[in-house]
């Protein structure tokens, strides 16, 4: 009985070095944590009154505004 319950002792310490030493699930964690970040940064970004997006929507209709200008004064 004694040599069951050290080699189950034995297992359990065996088991618990090899997922010590076992690096990949803690890499996995690290990719998913910069995932989030990222997709964090991008929504607040992207997303709101002041957002890159109306920004550039914004200079683009200023853009439009002087080209359509600078061609209807051409054609004059």
């Amino acid at each position: 009985m004694m040599d069951l319950v050290d080699y189950f002792c034995r297992q359990v310490v065996f088991s618990s070095y090899r997922f010590y030493r076992n690096r990949q699930g803690i890499t996995s964690v690290e990719y998913g944590l910069i995932a989030v970040a990222i997709a964090v940064f991008v929504v607040a970004v992207l997303v709101g009154d002041n957002s890159f997006i109306k920004a550039v929507s914004g200079k683009f209709s200023d853009l439009t505004t002087t080209v359509t200008g600078a061609i209807v004064s051409k054609s004059s």
